[in-house]
């Protein structure tokens, strides 16, 4: 049956009063589409390591139908969940949205080829996985893998964050000004935001237990300085 055909069908089966017995097997034959959809979905490996990740915490998997006031953006430290264990500093997984003005380079070139190419800590099948699920997008709206990135353009990422644990060593206040904050920064935890590393940072652990609403490093002085 063409698509020219079906769509017929259809508008012929909408002048047709059905029977019960005709909405028992519509209704039979959703169920068993819906049921083959999830095991499609299931036999993914992206899909599969979403589901292992949230279900770790105890979570319905559910991040196609996240409300977009989910997605953390750059000012919500507050929102940060710390916790101690085995001697390290821990952040809860959040979801949260990366957001970037295409590049140059980026200019004319399809959003997967991009994303394949410039971002490698995730491979080609996972691109693709996130542009059908609505996850990478341009302008907030849904794209395809071929669809061109234009100059304005604002690329977002929706991802399922996990950052590395850091020490749980306390950050020691040495001295305090209204306008100065000096700190023995311990070992094994970055400055500022970079790479993997977001909440669990010196600036924002430093904004989220001591309430400071904004951070600029400014120097280091080290052992030989």
């Amino acid at each position: 049956m063409t698509v020219a055909d079906d769509a017929v069908t259809m508008n012929k089966e909408k002048m047709v009063e059905k029977t019960p017995a005709d909405i028992e097997r519509k209704r039979q034959l959703n169920k068993e589409k819906t049921a083959k959809k999830r095991k499609l979905a299931a036999e993914n490996p992206i899909y599969q390591e979403i589901k292992r990740r949230e279900l770790a915490e105890g979570k319905k998997s559910r991040s196609c139908n996240r409300k977009e006031d989910d997605f953390r953006n750059v000012d919500d430290i507050h929102t940060a969940v710390y916790y101690f264990e085995d001697d390290l500093r821990k952040v809860k997984p959040y979801y949260f949205e990366y957001k970037s003005f295409a590049k140059g380079r980026w200019l004319n070139r399809p959003l997967l080829e991009v994303f394949a190419s410039e971002f490698r800590d995730r491979n080609e099948e996972y691109y693709r996985y996130a542009i059908e699920r609505g996850l990478l997008t341009i302008n907030d709206k849904p794209v395809t893998a071929d669809t061109l990135i234009k100059t304005s353009d604002v690329i977002g990422h929706k991802i399922h964050r996990h950052e590395p644990p850091c020490t749980d060593e306390p950050i020691k206040i040495v001295h305090e000004e209204d306008d100065l904050l000096v700190i023995n920064k311990p070992g094994g935890i970055p400055v500022h935001p970079a790479g993997r590393f977001r909440h669990n940072t010196v600036i924002h652990v430093l904004k989220k237990e001591h309430n400071i609403p904004k951070l600029y490093p400014a120097n280091r002085l080290d052992l030989p300085t």
